[in-house]
């Protein structure tokens, strides 16, 4: 063997070593620009299934479940900026300014996410071409997350019996996709 021969062999089984220590991943695809790896191993043996919600069961009971949002699943006027959804749940900003019947909605809704996951354990995340607002109490978890060139629908992702940091760890499988 060359020089040049020995040095594409050592740089091909490098490749191949490094690829073999990446982390299997199943992909989750919510929507078109929407998309969440799963490492395998943590959900050998899961159930995948869809209701209204793309979910994840795993053996010890976990669930993970998520859906596009959009105006026409939460019945939201269409000149509603579906981008500020997050701020008005999550009351960081007044819902007041809003027409009644969705100020409303959002003081309903808030009530609620905050009796589930607790609006004083509001996570802010920014990431390239991403906003993600997340809150966990116990083992129940929410995220929002708003893809900033993507307005007309945001993710939603919530989680049954997971601690909060694996459900941190599994939003930072979220891909960016171009759409």
């Amino acid at each position: 063997m060359n020089v040049v021969q020995k040095i594409l062999f050592i740089l091909l089984m490098a490749g191949l070593v490094a690829g073999c220590t990446a982390p299997a991943v199943t992909t989750l695809s919510y929507s078109g620009p929407f998309k969440l790896d799963i490492p395998i191993r943590e959900f050998e043996g899961a159930t995948i299934f869809h209701t209204e919600q793309l979910s994840v069961k795993t053996r010890s009971g976990a669930l993970i479940s998520g859906m596009a949002l959009t105006h026409q699943t939460e019945e939201l006027p269409q000149d509603f900026n579906l981008q500020d959804y997050p701020e008005y749940l999550f009351r960081l900003r007044s819902a007041e300014a809003l027409s009644e019947s969705l100020a409303e909605y959002f003081r309903n809704s808030s009530q609620e996410t905050d009796q589930f996951y607790g609006l004083d354990n509001l996570h802010r995340i920014e990431r390239s071409g991403y906003r993600i607002y997340s809150a966990c109490k116990t083992e129940k978890c929410l995220a929002l997350v708003v893809k900033k060139d993507v307005k007309d629908q945001i993710l939603v992702l919530n989680a049954d019996k997971l601690e909060p940091g694996s459900f941190e760890e599994l939003i930072n499988g979220l891909k960016d996709v171009a759409y």
